[in-house]
Order: structure tokens, then C-alpha cells, then sequence
């Protein structure tokens, strides 16, 4: 018999309609008390992971045989946490139950992260009665990566007068042999004032240098698009002159540049410097619809697009939340001495980050040598 009154049974019986005979019957225990609860994640700290996690906080219930269930995105993970007694919560924690209750209120446990991609995620643990009640939940954004790869992002105004103009002007063996795995090239351009597009003078010489070293091309193109209609221009000229676009590869044959993209092609949107751009103060709406009909039309053309803006463009002049089926690529100069184990603030997802814009690479020493630099937490 229960005596507690917040217990009840509910029974549920189904009868045959003609002989009165039961044909299923079934009880169910129903707590009708509202617990408290609390939980807490004391790790991980920071975002420096290789392939696990290690996950550690406590929870404080009034239920006895409360649990603990994690999720990763929205995604439940099968996860057996190992408990241990914390006399410093249970004494430092009131109003959430006794002792009896909270015998061993911490948990922890090292979270495989093998099939959890590159990129930030929001780690999520939700605290049950033994009732299966949510009593608390607690989330965590963590930028996890295991492998990060190194890139520059180049245009004419890189190419030097004193290297090989062969190579337009990079020497690209020793940009390799410095540890750039990408580059980002930039096609072309739409002008600011006149709003003419434009190819860079020095997108031919610097892909083939890139693709004759090994490195990886990925290609951008600075908008300065006003509406959805001139996004739309912009992806087809990038389309074109990638298609009409050859070099000579090493067996003499004529190849298309088309062929040879494997990074992203970007959608490059930001403000002009040191003087006023056509784009520059267009509505959030224009720029997220020109961004998004840039994008749509690379990717139906088979290649992966991805969106270029600053920390406070991504915040502040798109729309993201319109644009989340594309990559992200994030211009934010933390000053960190350190960029692999100090990533960049921003708090939506990206793929991306251009984390300098003076950098310095071997084999690059046109405009005063400073040069972007990248990475990449994806292999594209």
C-alpha cells in the first residue's frame, strides 16, 4: 500500500463489450510530486580535443535513482557514467534533497568524438527523477576539431615584382614546404563604384601554382552585390571563367580550372576600406538574399559554397539563420599566438577562420609580405 500521497496507481482495464470478459488490463505507478534538481558540467573547460572528451560534473536531486542522459545535438549518446561520492557539492548544494538522495552525485566519463564532425556543437545533460521527470538540464558549446589544416587566401595585390612572374609572382614550392595545405584564390571581383565584374589578373597564374604544388584550391570573389539578382550574376561569372579558364598540366594537356576545385568557392561579403562600397549599407535582407542565390547556384553546379564575412558581418548584416544549409568561413584577427588551441570567438557554426591578415608565409613577399592566413577544419 503506498502511503506517500503524491503516489498513485492509475489502472487501465479494456472489456470485451458482449461478455464483460477483461481482455487486457494494465497498471502504471504515477508520481504526482515535482522534484527538484539540479546538474552541472565542470568540464570540458576549453575547446582542445584529439578524440575524446572528458565530460565531469555533478547533479543534486530530491529523488533518489536520478540519472544522468547526454546528448550531443540533440542526438542522445548511449552513455553509462561512472559515480562517485562529492560530500563538497552535497554539503555546499541545499535545497536539493539529503545525503540519502545524493550518494554518489558526481559523474564522469571520457566521450568518444570520432563520429562527431569538426566545427561547434552544444553538449547537453539533462538531469531525471527515477520517475523519467526532467528535473535540470545543462549545455555547453565546445568547438571540437582533431585535425586542423593550414591555408593562405591570395590575390593580386600578393603577387610580388621580384619572384618568378611565371608563378605570378609566388614562389608556391616554398609556400608548400611552409605548411600550407589550402589556398584560397581570389577569381574576381564586382567594382565598388562602377559595378562591373572583373576576373583577377593573377587568378590563372596563382591556381596553376597552387594545383602544380599540391596545394589545395579553393577559389572567393569579392561582391559587391546589392540584391538576390546580382548574387546570382556573380555565381554564374565565377562559373564561367572557371569553365573558360585553362592551364597546361604537367602531360601538356589543356585542363580546365573547373576540374580542380576541391575547397570551397566563397562568397566573399564585407565592407571596402577607405572608401564607401555600393554594398556597403544595403539591408541585412538584400545581402543574406544575394549571399543565399550566390550560393545556391555553386552548389547546384556541383561545387561546395561557403560564405566569407567578418565576426561582426555574421552577427550583424546576415541573416544566418536563412543561410544555414551553406559553410561558414569567419574573419576574426584574435591576436592569438596560438590560433590551433585558441579558435575564435564566434559562436555560430563555421568551417573556416581567417585568423590574420599579416601574416607571414615563405615564398609570398608582395604587399610588405603580410598575407591572410587560414584554417580549415574540414579536409575538403
Amino acid at each position: 500500500m503506498y502511503h506517500r500521497l503524491w503516489l498513485r496507481i492509475i489502472k487501465v482495464v479494456v472489456y470485451n463489450s458482449n461478455t464483460d470478459e477483461v481482455i487486457i488490463s494494465q497498471t502504471q505507478d504515477i508520481n504526482l510530486k515535482k522534484y527538484k534538481g539540479k546538474i552541472y558540467v565542470e568540464s570540458p573547460t576549453m575547446s582542445t580535443f584529439n578524440k575524446e572528451i572528458n565530460l565531469s560534473g555533478w547533479e543534486m536531486s530530491e529523488s533518489d535513482e536520478s540519472y544522468v542522459k547526454l546528448y550531443i545535438d540533440n542526438k542522445l549518446l548511449d552513455v553509462d557514467f561512472d559515480r562517485t561520492p562529492r560530500g563538497d557539492v552535497v554539503g555546499a548544494i541545499v535545497g536539493y534533497g539529503t545525503p540519502d538522495n545524493n550518494k554518489t552525485p558526481g559523474f564522469s566519463k571520457k566521450i568518444n568524438i570520432n563520429n562527431v564532425g569538426n566545427g561547434n556543437h552544444v553538449i547537453t545533460l539533462k538531469l531525471f527523477s527515477k520517475y523519467n521527470d526532467v528535473l535540470d538540464s545543462y549545455s555547453k558549446k565546445v568547438f571540437i576539431y582533431k585535425k586542423v589544416h593550414m591555408g593562405v587566401d591570395l590575390s593580386y595585390w600578393n603577387a610580388s615584382k621580384n619572384t618568378n612572374q611565371d608563378t605570378g609572382g609566388i614562389d608556391f614550392a616554398a609556400v608548400k614546404n611552409d605548411g600550407i595545405d589550402f589556398a584560397m584564390i581570389r577569381l574576381g571581383y564586382r567594382g565598388y563604384g562602377s559595378g562591373k565584374l572583373a576576373t583577377d589578373e593573377k587568378f590563372s597564374q596563382f591556381s596553376k601554382g597552387v594545383l602544380d604544388n599540391n596545394i589545395k584550391l579553393g577559389i572567393y570573389f569579392f561582391s559587391q552585390a546589392i540584391d538576390e539578382k546580382e548574387g546570382l550574376e556573380e555565381a554564374n561569372y565565377v562559373i564561367d571563367v572557371l569553365k573558360n579558364t585553362y592551364y597546361i598540366n604537367e602531360k601538356n594537356s589543356k585542363v580546365s580550372y573547373a576540374s580542380r576545385v576541391s575547397y570551397p568557392i566563397a562568397f566573399d561579403t564585407e565592407r571596402v576600406e577607405g572608401a564607401i562600397g555600393r554594398a556597403d549599407y544595403i539591408s541585412v535582407q538584400k545581402r543574406t538574399d544575394a549571399a543565399k542565390a550566390f550560393c545556391k547556384r555553386i552548389k547546384e553546379a556541383g561545387y561546395t559554397p561557403i560564405i566569407y564575412a567578418s565576426k561582426s558581418f555574421l552577427y550583424n548584416d546576415l541573416y544566418m539563420s536563412q543561410l544555414q544549409d551553406y559553410d561558414v568561413w569567419v574573419a576574426h584577427y584574435n591576436k592569438t599566438d596560438n590560433p590551433i588551441n585558441n579558435p575564435t570567438d564566434y559562436t555560430g557554426a563555421y568551417q573556416m577562420w581567417q585568423y590574420t591578415s599579416t601574416g607571414k608565409v615563405s615564398g609570398v613577399s608582395g604587399n610588405g609580405g603580410k598575407v591572410d592566413l587560414d584554417i580549415s577544419y574540414y579536409n575538403y
